[in-house]
C-alpha cells in the first residue's frame, strides 16, 4: 500500500484556482482529473473537515505567504 501526498502551494495571483482549494478542503471535495480519480464512494464526506497547522493553511490559500 502507498500514499502519495502532493503538497503545492496555492497560487494567490489566481483567486478562482486558491477559491476552488478553499471550498474543497472545506466541502471534503476529491480533486477529479486525470492525475487523481476522484471519489467515487464519497467516504471523504463521512469525516471531519480537516484541522490544518498554520503551514497548512498557507498551503491551501487560508492565509497568505
Amino acid at each position: 500500500m502507498a500514499q502519495y501526498i502532493t503538497m503545492i502551494p496555492a497560487d494567490e495571483g489566481n483567486e478562482e484556482l486558491r477559491q476552488w482549494r478553499v471550498n474543497a478542503w472545506h466541502d471534503r471535495l476529491a480533486p477529479d482529473d486525470d492525475a487523481y480519480p476522484g471519489d467515487p464512494l464519497q467516504r471523504e464526506r463521512n469525516y471531519p473537515i480537516a484541522v490544518l497547522s498554520e503551514r497548512g493553511k498557507k498551503l491551501l490559500g487560508l492565509e497568505k505567504w
